[in-house]
């Protein structure tokens, strides 16, 4: 297929790029995928660990993650800002899953920190989340995850050492929920 989008375009003069998948390969890789995930779960027990989750792998955890009833404890690493909002939205809608961690090289950013605080409002199950490596959290996302911790009462830890972009307006803001989260 790739040899005759070659030949087609060299034909025409233009430059040779390669197609991208069709729809047929793109749901096989997403079926794929999924099962994946599945099967991951299935056996996981109560903790499952992913390394460097493509933003399509955080889609399908995450509408795992709505029908999970078994999964306790969730580490993943090398997730952007895309793939984090998608397991937030997961997560929401979750009441089984205790304690996440994101791991080494999570770029999750303002889009990531602000789906997690609304997670924060929604979520009654959580009780620990770990943002240690995530260093691009910033002042903005300590005012989101603050705001999700002002109704949030079973979060009783959250790990934001190495978040080298909390200043003193982020610090500021989680000062003031923790008063209100007692």
């Amino acid at each position: 297929l790739v040899q005759q989008a070659r030949r087609a375009t060299q034909r025409s003069g233009a430059a040779a790029t390669a197609p991208g998948p069709t729809p047929q390969e793109r749901a096989s890789f997403e079926r794929g995928m999924a099962l994946s995930v599945r099967e991951r779960l299935h056996r996981a027990g109560d903790t499952l660990e992913f390394g460097k989750l493509s933003d399509d792998g955080c889609k399908v955890l995450a509408q795992r993650l709505h029908k999970n009833q078994a999964l306790k404890n969730l580490r993943v690493s090398g997730i952007s800002k895309k793939g984090c909002r998608a397991l937030a939205n997961g997560l929401k809608r979750n009441t089984t899953l205790r304690s996440i961690d994101f791991t080494a090289s999570c770029s999750i950013g303002d889009i990531g920190g602000k789906a997690l605080g609304e997670v924060l409002k929604m979520n009654k199950a959580l009780t620990s989340m770990d943002l240690s490596s995530c260093s691009d959290i910033g002042d903005d996302d300590c005012k989101a995850l603050g705001e999700g911790l002002k109704i949030n009462g079973a979060l009783t830890s959250l790990n934001l050492s190495r978040c080298s972009g909390i200043g003193n307006e982020g610090c500021k803001a989680l000062a003031e929920c923790l008063k209100i989260n007692q």
